[in-house]
């Protein structure tokens, strides 16, 4: 929910100050922000189904461990991606957010042997960490990206098919970190 707060404060605060510079634009104004803000909304009910899940999940007859290192995984894995995507706050910023979803539910719903060894309880939780921490900064940095190139297109509407490529391709480049750390986790997941 941080960053589906802050991802939906930001343009609501930017609105008002928008509305008060061209009242006349109000209501356009207002159903851009609306639709804004519920975009940022997206990771907040990914992390609230998680936790559901995570709540009513029966673990009375699984293996202590490592399954408990794995639903704590699952837990961040989906809440910390959350963070960046919702401030991120448009519709390429989510993939991370769905990358943490997919591997919290891996976590999740994987069965996993009773072990007393470490490594293995180590490997789930830090699973869902990799992919947690690892979707936060692309999140943001695709949000970040997309609001300069809003930017620059209301100034220079002359050159927004060049700004929206380079837009793309930094949003693409941004993703790229998201990917590497839902493979380490898989790894994680299925070799170590």
């Amino acid at each position: 929910a941080i960053g589906s707060g802050v991802g939906a404060g930001v343009p609501a605060g930017r609105s008002c100050l928008a509305i008060a510079r061209q009242p006349a634009t109000a209501g356009r104004i207002t159903t851009n922000m609306l639709i804004g803000t519920a975009v940022c909304q997206t990771p907040a009910i990914f992390a609230m189904v998680v936790a559901l899940i995570l709540l009513f999940k029966p673990v009375g007859s699984v293996a202590a461990f490592p399954t408990c290192a794995a639903l704590i995984g699952a837990g961040l894995s989906t809440g910390l991606a959350a963070i960046g995507s919702g401030y991120g706050g448009q519709a390429v910023s989510q993939t991370p957010s769905v990358f943490g979803l997919l591997i919290s539910f891996i976590l999740i719903f994987k069965s996993f042997p009773e072990t007393t060894t470490l490594s293995a309880s180590v490997g789930l939780l830090s699973a869902g960490l990799c992919m947690g921490l690892g979707g936060i900064g692309p999140g943001i940095g695709n949000g970040m990206a997309a609001e300069g190139a809003v930017r620059w297109v209301a100034r220079r509407i002359d050159y927004a098919g060049d700004l929206m490529r380079i837009m793309l391709v930094g949003q693409a480049v941004s993703q790229s970190t998201a990917i590497y750390a839902m493979v380490v986790s898989l790894v994680l997941i299925f070799v170590v």
